[in-house]
């Protein structure tokens, strides 16, 4: 119909807005997030990648605590004694991950700061050493002791911040972020800048490559420097990439997709911050940075995907579409996730399902106001059963039919025409629209099925097409309900000084050809056959034997109750010879 093609078109139109408005801003990318962690996950259990260029972790953990008795802030001849140590192993570079005294301690402790500073000073001449900065609550800069910032100079300092997501788990990795309103380096990207990487990539941490980090505590790397174990200190660090950070289980934490952790075993997420750096510096060293394709690229592939609204099949077949193409999107993400390309696929999975199941409801919708429509304009003319085969497909066009066992009733008004003659036409009609009404309520309430009026007459048949388990049982039920519903008519006629009408009906089992009979232009479903013509003759029967109800014999066989019925014998019935007939009720005569 035009109106539902508009429709079709109208929707197609809203879908095209809706994936504008998904690949703009990305409401699945909670979701998203939540996959991509899952598959770094998958692949991380699964790794083969053999890492060209790893980096080592000096961890401060509670040993090192319990060991040195000095607090934290009294530290400095610890990681003097550390990067002595590391002076003699000759790292690539050195990153410190930790808070720098931010005031000289030498009124306190004479010579203090000289413990620290010298050493510093030292390892510099050795390798570059680069330490972290962090910032206060109101964002400002956190304050470092003057001569140690001047010592590690303007290409010593990175921020140890991190760009959080929307559910706080750190995904992205910038070499620089914006501080003060400056473009500055994180610790990571300052560490890559002083081995003179250029171009230091950004993107998407790659936390799929790599085995689990685990560390060397800051106070064996100062026993094997005490022992002057220079060959085991060599061993571990020169030439390599170091970083000295916490891994106490309470301090400077963040939220990560896997736990990178190796010496904590419980699937805890929440690791040292430290390590954040470390699978960066992995990623820069290594060329292992996911990227992200353009917001474009998923405009495009969702403009594409809307294009399956006109797309139309059965239900099964849009339910397997649907799965295989879920299920394709998903394995691209997996496939192309090793080589280092990011696609959000569940946006572009959102407008398959609503471009697939939308159309469908549309079309089920348009189906289901059809269907309504046709019942509207076909209910009375057409049965019930043989409606709904219509509309359900069951019933082909095109003339044909098949043989079916069927209990066939005739029911007429006696004496219609001398009740017509003394009525006006448009009286006549309301009079038999009331009569057929509730004759027809009765035949449908018991699954039978009218092929026809006749004037005042009524041809009906039960057991087709609505298959009945016991037809004559369902038609002899009808013809009392119609007894019932007479008297009930009458009553109605009765105060509008109408006649009382009497019937006759009779009933008939036996095979009949049940199906389409008449042209390819114009046919009826309906019913052919001896049994049709026997049940009209016992119809014809009833005034003459005195009972409203007149049976066959084979529907007498077929009742499961037939006491109430009184045997008429053999009678004579026009067109063939005399059968034997039953009538209803018994000793009860009109």
């Amino acid at each position: 119909m035009p109106q539902n093609s508009s429709l079709r078109q109208y929707f197609f139109i809203l879908l095209i807005i809706i994936s504008l408005l998904i690949s703009l801003f990305h409401p699945t990318k909670f979701w998203d997030n939540r996959l991509l962690d899952f598959q770094f996950k998958l692949l991380r259990s699964n790794n083969t990648i053999t890492l060209k260029q790893d980096v080592v972790l000096i961890g401060i953990d509670e040993q090192s605590y319990q060991q040195f008795k000095e607090p934290f802030a009294l530290w400095h001849e610890h990681l003097g004694h550390t990067l002595k140590a590391l002076t003699q192993a000759e790292p690539a570079v050195f990153g410190m991950d930790l808070s720098m005294p931010d005031r000289s301690f030498n009124p306190i402790l004479p010579g203090q700061d000289q413990k620290l500073l010298s050493s510093m000073l030292m390892f510099k001449k050795t390798a570059p050493l680069v330490i972290g900065l962090t910032v206060n609550q109101d964002g400002s800069t956190r304050k470092i002791y003057p001569p140690y910032l001047s010592v590690a100079g303007k290409k010593g300092v990175g921020y140890v911040l991190w760009k959080l997501g929307d559910d706080r788990v750190v995904r992205r990795f910038t070499p620089k972020i914006k501080q003060s309103q400056q473009q500055v380096f994180t610790l990571s990207g300052q560490m890559s800048d002083s081995l003179g990487i250029q171009s230091i990539p950004s993107g998407l941490i790659n936390y799929a490559v790599g085995t689990a980090i685990n560390y060397i505590s800051i106070q064996q790397v100062i026993q094997w420097y005490q022992q002057g174990n220079i060959q085991r200190l060599q061993e571990e660090f020169k030439h390599k990439v170091v970083l000295l950070g916490s891994v106490l289980p309470f301090e400077d934490r963040h939220y990560q997709p896997v736990n990178l952790a190796a010496w904590e075993t419980e699937n805890n997420n929440f690791v040292p911050g430290v390590l954040l750096h470390i699978q960066a510096l992995r990623n820069i060293l290594n060329n292992n940075f996911v990227q992200e394709v353009s917001w474009l690229w998923i405009l495009v592939l969702n403009l594409c995907l809307t294009l399956l609204w006109w797309f139309k099949t059965n239900p099964l077949k849009l339910v397997l579409l649907s799965l295989f193409l879920t299920g394709s999107l998903l394995l691209s993400q997996y496939y192309l996730l090793p080589q280092l390309i990011y696609i959000p696929v569940l946006s572009s999975i959102a407008i398959t399902l609503i471009a697939l199941f939308g159309r469908q409801l549309l079309e089920m919708f348009f189906m289901a106001k059809e269907r309504q429509r046709l019942r509207n304009a076909f209910g009375g003319y057409v049965s019930p059963d043989v409606l709904s085969d219509i509309l359900n497909g069951e019933l082909q066009p095109g003339i044909h039919g098949k043989k079916q066992q069927v209990c066939m009733l005739f029911s007429d008004i006696r004496n219609f025409t001398g009740i017509s003659e003394k009525m006006q036409p448009e009286d006549i009609i309301k009079f038999l629209n009331i009569y057929l009404e509730a004759m027809t309520e009765a035949i449908q309430n018991n699954e039978g099925t009218i092929d026809k009026f006749m004037g005042d007459g009524i041809m009906a048949f039960f057991g087709a097409p609505k298959i009945l388990k016991n037809p004559a049982a369902n038609a002899f039920a009808a013809a009392q309900d119609k007894l019932k519903k007479l008297q009930l008519v009458n009553q109605e006629f009765s105060h509008k000084d109408m006649p009382e009408l009497k019937i006759g009906i009779g009933l008939h089992l036996g095979d009949a050809v049940i199906g389409n009979i008449g042209s390819e232009k114009r046919n009826e479903y309906t019913a052919i056959g001896d049994v049709v013509n026997t049940a009209s003759r016992l119809e014809g029967l009833t005034k003459q034997a005195g009972y409203p109800i007149v049976v066959s014999e084979d529907v007498i066989k077929a009742l499961p109750n037939t006491v109430e019925f009184d045997n008429l014998g053999e009678m004579p019935v026009k067109g063939r010879s005399p059968v034997p007939v039953f009538g209803w009720p018994a000793k009860n005569k009109l």
